[in-house]
């Protein structure tokens, strides 16, 4: 009931031939659209719209849907198997024979698109008189906007489900409304078509152009990108082997470079065990990859040549264990590898003076791997190109910590080179490559200019003459500043200091002034002018 529900609403009411329950018979003339109950969906299941009964899972289409059964041999009566007008007073599923009652609408389905079909109701007689031609009243496939239509009529145009006229994304009127079926062929939408394949992607990159369905190959070459499905089935899906080349498995390997077929994992390989190995060369099967090989371990080699070659799975000369080393120089058998080597991670003291440390990366052995394995003071500094210790740098990265960076005109391993070495307050002293206190003002950074005679460090100014004026130096921070605190801040042409205004003024009282000046406690300048002013009254008076 829930499959016939989800049809109803995904294909909307079907108007068809509700009472006649006959074999729906297609127009004459559908060169213009696309057959109904022919999508990439198929269209085949109960309920759905069909033309014959090759077109429906259950072989029996009745009133134009694939019906449960034949619907009493689809006669002019009162049964049918769709519903024409939605829901009437009998209660009808499309897909499921119902006999319908005296007065519940019935009619004949004339076409698809555009829609138009004849109708009456059911007389007391059961069954359906001929009726009126042409009388259209409303759509085959009704639909709303949000709801979809088959894909054989897929565009909502209108109240109405018709056929496309243009791919999806196009200008076409009637483009196929979704980009997972968006080639428009014949008025249907399908997944692809012979110049459409954009919904075509891994695992389903090519296009059956008659089916107009993705596909994921043609012919066996097609599913050389997956291994474990190497074959290309009937059903143009890439699937696992099941039979060596030649047999009469369905689906045998067909590559003699790769003539056996690993069940296990469905590939076509060249080997699964010895037998399949034909050649003296290489009569092994390596179980790894499936491929014949000379050997896999030293049992498959014999003679002089007594040792396999893991890497290359070849027979060569070598050893088993130290014992088969007798070079001084390679005293130490690698393994599996089976070849003589002067030292190897787990035989580090094969190496001897004056190459006592044992490099693992190529079994070698060096004078050293970094500093700490350079014990002469006179060559504490290991060069890692060369291994060997010396005296000189080039990079700082072969300087060890407490001296980290390579001098670049002595090449000697220092503290620093540049201030920014250093951690303030420290500087770099040049000379000796060390950080530490400055003892002259060429050692500290632009920033701070001035080293500091009793501190040592570098600040912005010691004395007034570091700043740029109004600014003044702050002596106890070292910053230059435009407000004071003291009056000992303040430079000669402004000594004191206002309490109020932390400005360097040339007075706050008439004591910073030399009589007859005064002082002008707004500008904070000594002046004459009250006096002046005194002086010319006294003598208007006098006058």
């Amino acid at each position: 009931m829930r499959l016939y529900k989800i049809i109803t609403i995904a294909f909307v009411l079907l108007v068809l031939a509700a009472c006649n329950s006959r074999r729906f018979d297609p127009p004459a003339d559908t060169s213009d659209r696309a057959p109904i109950g022919k999508t990439s969906e198929g269209l085949t299941i109960q309920g759905a719209p069909c033309l014959a009964d090759s077109n429906c899972e259950t072989q029996h289409c009745v009133d134009a849907v694939c019906c449960a059964d034949d619907c009493h041999g689809g006669q002019r009566d009162q049964w049918t198997c769709s519903d024409v007008y939605g829901t009437g007073a009998t209660p009808i599923v499309n897909g499921t024979c119902t006999e319908i009652q005296p007065g519940d609408p019935c009619g004949n389905l004339e076409s698809f698109d555009p829609c138009t079909w004849r109708g009456t109701v059911l007389n007391g007689g059961h069954n359906c008189p001929n009726p009126p031609f042409g009388q259209q009243t409303i759509s085959c496939f009704g639909c709303a906007p949000g709801q979809t239509c088959p894909d054989g009529i897929p565009v909502c145009d209108q109240g109405q489900c018709v056929g496309c006229n243009g791919d999806f994304g196009t200008n076409a009127t009637r483009p196929c409304p979704t980009d997972t079926s968006p080639a428009c062929v014949n008025g249907g939408c399908f997944q692809c078509s012979s110049t459409n394949r954009t919904a075509c992607h891994d695992p389903t990159p090519l296009c059956d152009n008659p089916n107009h369905v993705c596909v994921a190959c043609f012919i066996n070459d097609d599913c050389d990108g997956t291994p474990t499905t190497p074959i290309c089935a009937s059903n143009h899906q890439c699937v696992p082997c099941n039979g060596d080349l030649g047999s009469m498995a369905t689906h045998p390997c067909f590559n003699a470079q790769d003539p056996v077929c690993i069940l296990a994992t469905g590939a076509c390989r060249e080997c699964d065990d010895n037998t399949d190995c034909k050649t003296l060369a290489e009569p092994v099967c390596k179980l790894a990859d499936n491929t014949c090989v000379e050997c896999v371990d030293n049992t498959d080699c014999k003679g002089a040549n007594g040792i396999c070659n893991p890497n290359t799975n070849k027979c060569g000369p070598g050893c088993a264990n130290d014992t088969n080393c007798t070079d001084p120089n390679n005293p130490v058998c690698l393994l599996p590898a089976g070849v003589c080597v002067p030292c190897t991670a787990t035989e580090i003291g094969a190496c001897k003076a004056p190459t006592p440390i044992c490099d693992a990366s190529d079994n070698t052995c060096v004078q050293c791997l970094g500093n700490p394995d350079c014990t002469d003071p006179a060559k504490p500094i290991c060069d890692l190109n060369t291994h060997l210790c010396t005296a000189t740098c080039t990079l700082s990265s072969m300087c060890p910590n407490e001296t980290p960076v390579c001098n670049p005109v002595t090449h000697v391993c220092v503290e620093c080179t540049s201030n920014a070495q250093c951690t303030l307050p420290e500087v770099c002293n040049t000379t000796t490559g060390q950080c530490g206190p400055c003892t002259t003002s060429t050692q500290c950074p632009g920033d701070l200019p001035v080293c500091n005679p009793t501190t040592h460090q570098c600040v912005e100014c010691i004395n007034n003459m570091n700043c740029t004026p109004p600014e003044i130096c702050n002596t106890t921070t070292g910053e230059c500043t435009t407000t004071c605190t003291t009056s000992q801040m303040c430079p000669q042409d402004t000594p004191v200091c206002n309490p109020t205004t932390h400005l360097c003024v040339e007075c706050t009282s008439n004591a910073n002034c030399t009589p007859p000046e005064i002082c002008d406690t707004t500008t904070g300048k000594c002046t004459t002018e009250c006096t002046t002013r005194l002086n010319s009254k006294k003598t208007e008076k006098e006058g």
